[in-house]
């Protein structure tokens, strides 16, 4: 838990880099120690630093991000048929879209 408020305090002070250290630390040792909130909470830091480091412009973290943040396709597929449902059965809407 110390290591998790030590990368909490990195982050903090603007170092994305080492607090993102810390928080992998922290989460090999939370999980180990069977600590789920702990562990959690550490990978979270993970990515708030991540999102601090791709915010400063920096170390690849834009290209991780997009390769490994984005929905499938499909997936995209079946919601957008799914929106188009919705719209189809609320005659409201339908007026709406119509007009």
């Amino acid at each position: 838990r110390r290591e998790k408020m030590t990368a909490d305090l990195s982050l903090l002070a603007g170092s994305p880099i080492d607090a993102y250290e810390r928080y992998t630390h922290a989460a090999e040792l939370t999980k180990a120690s069977q600590d789920p909130l702990w562990y959690a909470s550490s990978l979270e830091g993970c990515a708030a630093s991540f999102v601090a480091m791709a915010d400063a412009g920096g170390h690849a973290v834009d290209e991780y991000l997009d390769n490994n943040f984005q929905l499938h396709e499909e997936i995209m597929t079946l919601a957008a048929a799914a929106s188009m449902v919705k719209t189809n059965e609320d005659p409201a809407r339908k007026s709406l879209i119509t007009v």
